[in-house]
């Protein structure tokens, strides 16, 4: 891995993808390529304690204001 920042990959993707979907379909895993675009990948990517912490703060105070906001509305039956 190397640093570059909030995000970091690691691993290399192998030379055999192909095969590899060819194995992960036998195992039931048939959405490797989506409309016949590759979508796993065979990395992985990880990111920053402090971001995620960070990330997952600001996703629940959205989640309170959708949820306050939702209520409202449901018990204000003229909206």
């Amino acid at each position: 891995m190397t640093d570059s920042g909030v995000f970091e990959v690691a691993g290399q993707p192998a030379h055999n993808r192909s095969e590899r979907v060819k194995q992960l379909a036998e195992l039931g895993f048939t959405w490797a390529d989506l409309e016949e675009e590759p979508y796993w990948i065979d990395q992985i990517v990880t990111m920053n304690e402090d971001v995620y912490n960070e990330l997952e703060a600001a996703a629940s105070m959205l989640w309170r204001i959708v949820d306050k906001t939702v209520r409202y509305i449901h018990g204000n039956h003229h909206i």
